[in-house]
């Protein structure tokens, strides 16, 4: 998938209380999944193959949240959830 640059954005510091915009989240998603209709209709089939790709990279989260990770980090192979990322900054 190529680099979008609309991410939801936080500060540096994550013991700031990051709140994302869920609006804004949604947005993204529905600009993703209209993208992704589009190219399936105009047949080209390799974003549907990059985002099978990111769907069994990441099988145990959601639609929406597999779209959020693929627009702003193609190649993700690992994310971590907030617990996670608590515990590595505190053990930094």
């Amino acid at each position: 998938m190529e680099q979008n640059t609309s991410t939801i954005n936080c500060p540096a510091d994550a013991r700031a209380g990051c709140v994302p915009d869920i609006a804004r989240a949604k947005r993204l998603v529905s600009s993703a999944v209209e993208r992704l209709a589009a190219d399936l209709a105009a047949g080209q089939s390799r974003q549907l193959k990059d985002y099978l790709t990111m769907l069994g990279r990441f099988h145990r989260y959601s639609l929406a949240n597999v779209l959020l990770i693929a627009m702003q980090c193609p190649g993700a192979t690992h994310v971590a959830g907030y617990r996670a990322w608590q515990a590595a900054i505190s053990g930094l």
